[in-house]
């Protein structure tokens, strides 16, 4: 299985302000209690700075971002109230073995800081405001420095976006690819997201969320996430979860000269791709039908038909229809680029161009070609991608397949007219 893969750790300057400690096994025999031997797979580090230096120099990324409920609330343009979490990442496992290490959550995973050592900050506005001033007293020419964002990618859910960034992320080592990280969902989401709304709901809050403050809140994560030691490292491309495609226009807001990308399926794809091991019950789509939000509701009774009488099939293509209604709504204000799931790796050259400024050198086409088709195994199997389309499709039974064409079918329709629109790639 994953045993397979062989990692090279390449090195970016360090500051030695953070290093691990060589662990000493002498002082914990094989014998000795189940505590000690739990505590022997946490790895010891050594500090030799305060953490906000740490922060300012680069030495540790920002990993999760926790904001209340009402942090964006009011006509102020900030967030407030805002926590973050800091700890050392290494890119380069990820550039090394991307469908080893496809999202920023399996790169924390790997890092031994990151269990042992999480740095908690309890404002995070102030320690940007710290970092922005290190670097104002700072030469140029050192490191840290901030790698650009080139543009955001987005999807349906379970598409073949993860083997477009997979793929990214294998060509080239000046790009900085991070997949589904944490803090910038929490940005882009702070005035839509399901949990946060439900709970102002909850205590009775009916201030509305400041999309102009949660653009600022996006800026300053993005300026922390680009923090880099990596001299080699020249663009950052950021694959951001599903629930924040609502969020579009505080992206679009917060970076006006970036474009973004959006990935989709067609019905049966779509739907199929949503269907896992478990039962139905315990699909990502149709978690929020015990307690709906307000557009599901409104959506569901346009669609004639009710939470009550709505089956789970039927839930679970109104959410994806929610999702792709979302990216819709954005199509018009030409940031966005939409692509059919089994084009968008065929089409990833010039989509890197197009979208993302990035040019694309015949060498680095064969790259992407490799790295897309490459499995978790590290093995290249150019059939990979049909494969996974026809798992998709086969998890579809008739009742979703209905469902699907019911009520994802219109908004596909108007994503197919979009793609259309911004003529051929």
């Amino acid at each position: 299985g994953c045993g397979s893969i062989s990692i090279a750790f390449a090195k970016t300057t360090k500051t030695g302000h953070l290093y691990e400690k060589p662990q000493d096994d002498s002082e914990v025999e094989a014998g000795d209690s189940g505590e000690s031997l739990i505590a022997k797979q946490f790895k010891d580090f050594e500090q030799t700075t305060d953490d906000d230096t740490l922060i300012c120099e680069g030495e540790v990324t920002l990993t999760r971002l926790k904001c209340p409920e009402d942090a964006c609330d009011g006509a102020d343009k900030k967030c407030t109230g805002c926590k973050a979490y800091f700890c050392q990442l290494d890119f380069d496992l990820q550039k090394e073995a991307p469908s080893y290490v496809p999202t920023f959550l399996d790169l924390v995973g790997l890092s031994s800081h990151c269990d042992a050592g999480m740095i908690r900050k309890d404002d995070f506005s102030e320690i940007v405001a710290k970092c922005k001033d290190y670097d104002l007293a700072k030469r140029r020419s050192d490191l840290p420095k901030n790698i650009p964002l080139k543009g955001l990618i987005t999807d349906l859910g379970n598409t073949d976006a993860d083997l477009v960034t997979n793929a990214i992320a294998s060509s080239s080592h000046e790009v900085r690819v991070i997949v589904e990280p944490q803090p910038v969902l929490e940005s882009m989401g702070m005035c839509d997201l399901y949990e946060k709304n439900r709970m102002k709901r909850l205590k009775g809050n009916t201030n509305d969320c400041n999309r102009e403050a949660a653009s600022e809140l996006l800026k300053d994560v993005v300026f922390m996430l680009g923090r880099s030691r990596d001299s080699e490292e020249q663009q950052m491309i950021i694959r951001t979860n599903p629930e924040s495609t609502p969020g579009l226009d505080i992206y679009e807001n917060a970076f006006p000269k970036l474009k973004w990308l959006f990935v989709y399926g067609e019905p049966t794809e779509a739907i199929g791709s949503q269907m896992g091991r478990f039962k139905m019950e315990r699909a990502v789509c149709v978690r929020t039908k015990r307690n709906p939000p307000p557009e599901m509701v409104a959506f569901l009774e346009e669609s004639g038909l009710s939470v009550e009488t709505a089956s789970l099939e039927e839930y679970c293509a109104a959410t994806l229809a929610l999702l792709a209604g979302a990216a819709v709504e954005r199509g018009n204000s030409s940031k966005g680029t939409f692509v059919a799931s089994d084009e968008a790796l065929s089409k990833l050259p010039n989509l890197l161009s197009d979208v993302f400024g990035i040019s694309v050198s015949q060498e680095k086409v064969a790259k992407l070609q490799v790295g897309g088709h490459t499995d978790i195994e590290g093995k290249v199997d150019d059939n990979l991608q049909e494969k996974r389309r026809q798992e998709k499709i086969a998890r579809a039974t008739d009742k979703l397949k209905t469902a699907s064409n019911n009520l994802y079918g219109p908004k596909f329709e108007k994503l197919q007219m979009l793609k259309s629109k911004r003529g051929p790639i």
